[in-house]
Order: structure tokens, then C-alpha cells, then sequence
């Protein structure tokens, strides 16, 4: 029986020994998640802190925008205080995709306090503010990012409440089966023990729970001395703290506000004042400059004026003489200051009449007096006196202009002459000129009736031709059916679809295959012709790429130069602009302009060059190193159905419609075509087109 009595209470307190330690267990748990619990509310605690250093640096820029010059050392603690809780989030986060964005923010922040360091050197105004704009957009970035992890935090904190409310219940489950198989010797500690245990549990969890909806002033009232004690003194010291820091945040930040909202209304004041006054000095100066260069005009015009320019005080005496007053009265300046004006008229007494005047009417104008020199000498003037006042209005003295009309009298005199003797030659030629009018009728009767049957002709003229050009096209169209159908039977003859034929007979039918190529060559130049004098020439203009489309030719180009010692050299530029043109007329262009060359160069180079030119134009030019064009053969080139005669060219070939047909296809684009060329050295020819607008 004392066997059974000590197995069973062996086993009892092997059973209490086991709950024990999963109780401890469970609450070394529970103790490692409210430790998850209070890193993640710690880092509320930063990410509030950094928000509130942001703002606080943002104020202090927008303090120095407004010009507070002196908040620039509260920036730099800012941005510095930012930058240490910004270090520490990326040392206490293990999560990679925050540290991640953390490490945006990092950069961002840097860029941000390279911006404000070169606010501190930069003294030009347009570079400061552009400066100050993006310091305040980097900021802004900063706050968006800072509040995003805010928010994935505030997430990770909510999650780990309900891993709490987990552990408890495990706890409260391990504890309640214990309970049952201690038996009844165990019920009074174990109801005990649970209240001692689940009690302080469940507050923890309900503080946790409070503190995690934003509640930090909800205490824990646990009071004992275990470790449960320990956890939840320890829980209302960081809940005071937290409740502490975030009454002082959001204080700070309605201050920051407020305070914000002030600088920014004073900043724009600020800034509509500086513009007003910056328009008012520009004003000013450009009225000074105004001003100044009026008076330094009128003062160029006293001194450079070929007249007589001479001003007098109230009295009469001369005040001012200008230098064309000393050339033409012999005078010296200092000579005549202070003397009366009266002195210096042939007759003293007109000067009296001719103020007279003055006085009553205010000027007088265009005056003729006498004026003598101071060798004596008279001279003929005209004569503008007037009145001269201040900014008053008072009177102050007169001002006259004189200009020498001694050579203008006796033009007069000879004019008079001349009239008299002109009114007689008027007399006979009205005699004259009734009999010219007759003969000038019938001439005019001629000439009319002469210019209506230039007229027909011309008209004739224009009919035939057009009749011309359309009988050349519908001709040169019933000669290219057939020839097509003369060529495609040769090719097929060529190629043996109908049986194997000789060496002779391929030697011939290679001949007529080339004849009818070349052939029909000279008739669709024709007919091109033809249609662009009928005016019928069909033009698909769209956007094109201009660098493909030369490209594109310029290998083509490379079979003409076969058998010879010919170099291809392509400078076209890559970046050309897009033109607006007919695609496949203007591949007809290039490679009219690379065969052309191809057939007067032996040996040396062709070289096709393209390049943007002037205002929205494309220039594109060839250069052969063949024999060249004479100076005075140059305008027969782009002539219809014209070769340059010389010895040297004939055995060329062609219908002379290669070049003129090109000038006129360029010209359909809206461009222009000229060519340069030497004898001995070679041609260029160049294309000039208008690019896309």
C-alpha cells in the first residue's frame, strides 16, 4: 500500500513536473512573442521618428525658400537624424524586400543631402530654386516610401497578436489537462495555478490588442515578482514611452503644419513682392537707359548737325554754338558765349522784327535772313527761331536753326531761268505731240493685232505638245506589252524551261534579252516623261525612311560597278530625318544619280552622301572620279533627250532622259537639283529635299 501511495505520488509529481515544464515552456513562448511584439512597436516608434525628421527638414527648407537663411543648420540635424533612424531600420529588419525599399530610401536620402550641401555653394538665384524644387520632390519620394513601410509594419504588428492568442490557448489547454490527471489532490494549486498564469496572460494579450489599435495608454495590472510581473512592467514602460513619443510626434507635426502652411503663404507673398519689384527696376533702368540715350542723342545732334544751331538766354546773349555754327560763320565757341545774337545778322535791326514774331506766335519757321561771317562774307539762311522753356514751363531763352540756302538761291535764280525757256519748248512740243499720238495709235493698232495671233499660236503650240506628250505615253505603253512578253520568253528560253538549247542560240537569245532590257529601259524613261509633261504622274506621298531607302539602293548600285576598278564609299549619316515623299520614286532618284555615275567612271571612287542641311532640308549628293563635264556643257544635262557631245561619251549610250527626268522627279518633291563638275576630276550632283516638318 505505502508502494502504491509513493508510485502514486511519484506519478503525481512526475505529471506536475511535466505540466511545469510546458507551462515554462509556453511562456518562454508567450515572452519571445511579445518581445516580436515590442521590436515591431519599436519600429513604429522609428518609422514615426524618421516621418517626423522628413517633415522637419522639409519645413526648414521651405523656411529657407522664404529666405530664413539661418534654418539651414536645423536642415542638416534633420537630414542627419533622418539618415541614423533610416540605418538603424536596416539593421534591425530581416525581412529582404523591406530592406530592399529601405535601401531606395537610403539612396533617395543621399541624392536628397547632395542636393541640400549644393544649396549651401550655389549663390546664382535660378540654380538655388531649382535646387530647392528638387530637394522638396526627393523629400516628398522619401515620406511616400517611409509611409509604405510604415503601413507593411503596422501589418507585421497585427499578425503577431493572433500568434499570442494562440500560445495562450495551447498554454491554458497543456495546463487544463494536467490538472485532470493530478487528480483531486491537485485541484486547489491547480485552479491556482491557472488564475496565477492565464490572469496576467490574457491582460498581456488585451494590452497587446490595445496597444496594436493605437490605444497607448492602456496599462497591465499584474503584480508579483515572476517573470510574467517582470514582462508586464516592462510592457507599461514601453507603452508609456510609445504614448509619450507619439503625443510628441503628432504635436510636432501639427506644429510642423501649421507652421509650414505660414511659410509657404509668407514665401509666396515673398515671391509676387520680389517679381513687382524686380519689374519696377527694370522699369526704372530701362527708363534711365531711355533717358540717358536721348540726351546723348540730342547732344550728338547739336554737335554733328551741318547747321547753324545757336541757343540765347531771356537777354538775348548766346548760350550755346555748335560746331556747325563755327565752320560756316568762321567763329570759335568761346568766342561768341555771352555775346549778343544780334551781332551776328547783317541787318541787327530783323533780329528785333523776327523775335517780334516770337513772342506773339512762338516760333517762326523756315525765315530767311542774312547772316555774316566773321571775315565778313554774307550768307543766305533759312531761319527757325523758337521759344525755349524748362520742365515748368518758364521761359528760358530761344533756340534757332540756320541752314545756308546761299547755293539754293541761285539754283533758284537759274531754276526760274530754266522755266521760262522751258515753258517755250513746252509750247512746240504740244505741236509735236499731237502728231506722235497719231503715229503711236497705229502703232499700237499693230502691235495689238500682232500679240492676238501670238496669242493662237502659243495655244497651238501648247495643244500640240500636250498631245505630244499623251500620244508618248500611250505609245511607249503598246511598246512595253510586247517587249515585256519578248523578255520573259527569252529569260524562259535562258533558263531551258522548253528544252536545252545551243551555245549559239543561248549567245543570241542572251542578246535579245539584253536589247530588250536596255530597250525597255529607254521606253519607261519615256513614259515617265510623258507623264510627268501630261501632268498624270501619280505621286504616293507618305512619311519614309530616307537612310533605308539610300542604303537599300546603294547595294543595288554595287552590280552596276561590276568589272570595274570602283569603290562604293557610303557617308550617310544614321539620324536623318524623315521626309514625306513617293517611296519608290525617290529610290529612283538615288539609283538614276549612282548609275549615271557608275557609267562615266572607269576607276576610283563613287561616293553618296546624305546629311541633314539648313532649315528642315535633307541634302544628298554623288561624287564620281570620272571624266568630268565642260563648264559651258553643264545646263545641257538636265535637257530632254540631249548628250553632252563629246568623243569621250558617246560610246556611253543612253537617251539623254536619265538626268532630266530626275530634275523634274526631285522637283515634284518640292526640292532642287544642281550639279558641280571638272574635266579630268569628276561630277557631284545634289539633291536637296525638305524634311518632315
Amino acid at each position: 500500500m505505502k508502494k502504491r501511495m509513493i508510485i502514486g505520488l511519484s506519478f503525481i509529481l512526475l505529471l506536475f513536473t511535466i505540466g511545469g515544464a510546458v507551462v515554462v515552456w509556453n511562456l518562454e513562448s508567450l515572452t519571445d512573442n511579445q518581445k516580436k511584439v515590442e521590436r515591431a512597436l519599436n519600429k513604429h516608434h522609428d518609422y514615426l521618428s524618421a516621418v517626423s525628421s522628413l517633415e522637419t527638414a522639409q519645413t526648414e527648407l521651405y523656411r529657407y525658400q522664404a529666405g530664413y537663411s539661418g534654418g539651414l543648420s536645423s536642415l542638416t540635424s534633420s537630414v542627419d537624424s533622418l539618415d541614423y533612424y533610416i540605418s538603424h531600420l536596416m539593421a534591425d529588419t530581416s525581412d529582404e524586400s523591406q530592406k530592399a525599399l529601405l535601401k531606395e530610401v537610403s539612396s533617395l536620402l543621399d541624392e536628397y543631402k547632395q542636393k541640400v550641401s549644393l544649396l549651401l555653394t550655389y549663390e546664382e538665384r535660378d540654380r538655388r530654386v531649382k535646387l530647392e524644387k528638387e530637394a522638396a520632390e526627393l523629400g516628398d519620394r522619401i515620406k511616400e516610401r517611409l509611409l509604405g513601410l510604415y503601413a507593411i509594419s503596422e501589418a507585421e504588428t497585427n499578425q503577431l497578436i493572433p500568434i499570442g492568442v494562440r500560445i495562450v490557448s495551447l498554454s491554458k489547454l497543456v495546463i487544463y489537462l494536467t490538472l485532470f490527471f493530478s487528480g483531486t489532490l491537485a485541484v486547489t494549486g491547480s485552479i491556482w495555478l491557472i488564475k496565477g498564469i492565464t490572469g496576467p496572460v490574457k491582460k498581456l494579450v488585451d494590452g497587446t490588442y490595445a496597444i496594436s489599435e493605437g490605444d497607448f495608454s492602456h496599462r497591465i495590472d499584474v503584480a508579483s515578482n515572476d517573470e510574467l510581473g517582470i514582462l508586464s512592467e516592462r510592457f507599461n514602460h514601453m507603452a508609456e514611452a510609445i504614448s509619450r513619443r507619439d503625443e510628441e510626434v503628432q504635436s510636432t507635426l501639427e506644429e510642423l503644419e501649421s507652421t509650414n502652411e505660414e511659410l509657404q503663404a509668407s514665401y509666396n507673398e515673398m515671391e509676387a513682392l520680389t517679381e513687382a519689384l524686380e519689374g519696377a527696376k527694370n522699369e526704372l533702368e530701362i527708363e534711365h537707359r531711355r533717358l540717358v540715350e536721348s540726351k546723348e542723342y540730342l547732344q550728338n545732334v547739336l554737335e554733328d548737325s551741318p547747321d547753324v544751331i545757336i541757343t540765347t538766354d531771356t537777354e538775348g546773349n548766346i548760350v550755346e554754338f555748335n560746331k556747325g555754327a563755327e565752320g560756316m560763320l568762321r567763329y570759335k565757341r568761346a568766342e561768341v558765349i555771352g555775346t549778343p545774337a544780334e551781332h551776328l545778322y547783317m541787318d541787327e535791326s530783323e533780329r528785333q522784327n523776327i523775335l517780334k514774331v516770337v513772342e506773339e506766335k512762338g516760333k517762326v519757321t523756315n525765315c530767311e535772313t542774312r547772316l555774316k561771317t566773321r571775315d565778313g562774307s554774307v550768307l543766305d539762311v533759312n531761319l527757325t527761331l523758337s521759344q525755349l522753356r524748362d520742365g515748368l514751363g518758364n521761359l528760358i531763352g530761344t533756340v534757332g536753326i540756320s541752314r545756308d540756302i546761299t547755293e539754293i538761291k541761285r539754283k533758284r535764280e537759274e531754276l526760274l531761268s530754266l522755266n521760262r525757256k522751258l515753258q517755250e519748248t513746252t509750247l512746240a512740243l504740244e505741236a509735236a505731240r499731237a502728231n506722235l499720238e497719231k503715229k503711236v495709235e497705229e502703232r499700237t493698232k499693230e502691235l495689238r493685232d500682232a500679240n492676238e495671233m501670238l496669242i493662237e499660236s502659243n495655244i497651238r503650240i501648247k495643244e500640240a505638245d500636250r498631245l505630244k506628250s499623251e500620244f508618248m505615253a500611250n505609245m511607249s505603253h503598246e511598246l512595253r506589252t510586247p517587249l515585256n512578253a519578248i523578255i520573259g520568253f527569252s529569260e524562259l528560253l535562258l533558263d531551258g524551261i522548253d528544252g536545252e538549247i545551243s551555245d549559239v542560240q543561248r549567245t543570241d537569245l542572251t542578246h535579245i534579252n539584253d536589247s530588250g532590257v536596255h530597250l525597255l529601259g529607254i521606253i519607261n524613261d519615256i513614259l515617265d516623261l510623258s507623264k510627268i509633261e501630261a501632268g498624270k504622274m501619280d505621286m504616293v506621298k507618305e512619311e519614309v525612311d530616307l537612310t533605308g531607302i539610300i542604303r537599300g539602293v546603294i547595294s543595288v548600285g554595287k552590280t552596276l560597278t561590276k568589272g570595274k576598278d570602283v569603290k562604293l564609299v557610303d557617308w550617310v549619316d544614321e539620324g536623318l530625318p524623315t521626309i514625306v515623299a513617293d517611296g519608290k520614286r525617290l529610290k529612283q532618284i538615288v539609283l538614276n544619280l549612282i548609275s549615271n555615275a557608275a557609267k562615266f567612271t572607269e576607276k576610283g571612287e563613287i561616293t553618296i552622301k546624305a546629311e541633314p542641311s539648313g532649315n528642315r532640308h535633307v541634302l544628298i549628293s554623288v561624287r564620281d572620279t570620272g571624266i568630268g563635264i565642260k563648264e559651258e556643257d553643264i545646263p545641257k544635262v538636265f535637257e530632254k533627250f540631249r548628250q553632252i557631245d563629246m568623243s569621250s561619251t558617246r560610246d556611253k549610250g543612253g537617251t539623254g532622259l536619265g538626268m532630266a527626268i530626275t530634275k523634274k522627279l526631285v522637283e515634284l518633291h518640292g526640292g532642287s537639283m544642281w550639279l558641280e563638275s571638272k574635266v579630268g576630276e569628276g561630277t557631284t550632283f545634289y539633291v536637296k529635299l525638305p524634311a518632315s516638318a
